[in-house]
This record gives C-alpha cells, sequence and structure tokens, in this order.
C-alpha cells in the first residue's frame, strides 16, 4: 500500500540507509533481496494485514457509510476493483467466488480459532490471578 509505505518512511527516516522500504509480495522476498544485493537481514518489518486506516479512507472503497466508489482494493495497483468485479461477474459466478471463500475460510477456521482461543484462555487467567 503505497499509503504504508509513505507513513512507514516518515516514521523510520531517523533510521536512515539502515532502513530500506519495498513494496512487494513476501513471496518474493529472496528475489527482491537478490535485486537490492542484500544477502543478510538483521530483522524485517512487514505489513501483513489489513489497517483501520485503508478501511477508514472513503475512498478506499470499503465503508459502507460513505459515499465513495466501491473499490476494496488492498493494492489500488491492480486493475479491478470490487464494483468491476461484481458488474463484470454473472450472479453464477459471484455465487461460486463467495461458496468458494467461505469453505476455505471453514476449512480454515481451526487455524484461526487456536491463537484466539490461547489470548481468551491468557486473558482469562490473567482476571482470576487478578481476583
Amino acid at each position: 500500500d503505497a499509503d504504508a509505505i509513505a507513513a512507514a518512511g516518515a516514521r523510520l527516516a531517523d533510521f536512515g540507509d539502515r532502513v530500506t522500504l519495498v513494496r512487494d509480495n513476501f513471496r518474493n522476498i529472496a528475489s527482491v533481496c537478490a535485486s537490492l544485493g542484500i544477502n543478510k537481514i538483521d530483522g524485517v518489518l512487514l505489513d501483513l494485514g489489513v489497517s483501520s486506516y485503508q478501511l477508514d479512507t472513503a475512498d478506499r472503497g470499503f465503508s459502507y457509510n460513505a459515499d465513495a466508489p466501491l473499490d476494496m482494493r488492498m493494492d489500488e495497483r491492480t486493475q479491478n476493483s470490487a464494483y468491476d468485479l461484481i458488474i463484470n461477474t454473472s450472479a453464477e459466478d459471484l455465487a461460486d467466488i463467495l461458496y468458494n471463500l467461505i469453505n476455505y475460510y471453514f476449512q480454515n477456521m481451526s487455524d484461526m480459532v487456536k491463537p484466539l482461543k490461547n489470548v481468551l484462555i491468557f486473558r482469562l487467567l490473567q482476571l482470576q490471578f487478578l481476583l
């Protein structure tokens, strides 16, 4: 996300040339490092998720409350927005997309719930200790 790169650049400016900001997919880390001549990494800071900034910025098209185009692209460099997908896809194909997404998430639900369960157990133990 270009805005995230800009914000990170401003926040990490004091580190000068000790920080290299790259906008790419994590799966390309080996080729990115090779292209930059990096053969050793001391640390990596990754932006791996959605931010409230992305959700709250009306122009990004995630809001139900804002009068803005339906965009919903996590990477604005991609061509097709959510609007394009909906307009150019048949109802049957949209149903298939949603069905496949729902199945994917349900199949992986236990992997998503395990960390949450651990946090909840930890918080419950903390509360019991405080009582």
